[in-house]
């Protein structure tokens, strides 16, 4: 998964944004704290930030959560897609966020998130 809350802010961090670049040391002692949860199920997540694979949110204990459940070719997708979106829709002053990933939309019956959002 490419997004985690900080509990104690609430704030979502999508760690494929251009502002975490350079920045996934920070990410990681945010993950330490255990300040770093998944969105779905409130877990505890930790950062996994190698050489060769794309920077993700991994969950610490698995259990039942269905934002691990993706595969790579999925996950793959909906990063490329997200970049895409990011150079089609560029934040700017009155929009710092134009594109959400992984975005639930309560209400919806849809069983899972929807994978971008603008």
């Amino acid at each position: 998964m490419y997004k985690a809350l900080d509990q104690t802010t609430d704030q979502e961090i999508i760690i494929l944004s251009p502002q975490w670049n350079g920045r996934i040391p920070e990410l990681r002692a945010l993950a330490t704290q255990g300040r770093l949860v998944c969105q779905g199920c409130r877990q505890r997540v930790r950062v996994r930030a190698g050489g060769r694979r794309r920077r993700h949110f991994a969950h610490v204990h698995l259990a039942g959560c269905a934002f691990g459940k993706d595969s790579w070719e999925v996950l793959e997708a909906r990063a490329v897609l997200f970049n895409w979106l990011l150079q089609q829709f560029p934040a700017s002053e009155n929009a710092p966020q134009n594109v959400e990933l992984e975005k639930q939309l309560p209400g919806s019956g849809l069983p899972r998130p929807v994978d971008c959002w603008v």
